[in-house]
């Protein structure tokens, strides 16, 4: 939806598959892409490559056992500076924006599956 809003905006972009406003769809049809818990629909012409999906699965573990180590050692530092105070634990849910986690730019996504499926 955000995206056919964004593209009806911009009709003049070259990028808009044609649109009738007699129809609730867009001209081209949109194909899903399911990986682990993450699905996207895009146009036939975007770029996927499935064998790419090891990797990306690969990346999200490898990604979430770093994530996992940093937190730790934040903790441990903030517990430190606090003179062994008392433990704040935080909370990590998968899809819920955490202000103190990792950012993340895949700046040159296709897709934008990864991206979709390190947010799940």
């Amino acid at each position: 939806v955000v995206l056919f809003t964004f593209l009806l905006q911009q009709p003049n972009c070259g990028c808009a598959p044609e649109f009738n406003s007699t129809m609730a769809e867009p001209v081209e049809k949109l194909k899903t892409i399911r990986e682990g818990s993450a699905e996207i629909l895009v146009a036939e012409h975007v770029f996927y490559n499935p064998v790419q999906e090891f990797n990306r699965d690969l990346s999200i573990c490898v990604l979430a056992t770093f994530s996992r180590v940093w937190q730790r050692e934040r903790a441990e530092a903030r517990r430190k500076k606090a003179k062994d105070g008392p433990e704040e634990v935080v909370e990590l849910v998968a899809g819920q924006r955490c202000e103190q986690g990792l950012r993340i730019l895949e700046a040159l996504s296709a897709t934008g599956l990864r991206s979709v499926r390190y947010a799940n």
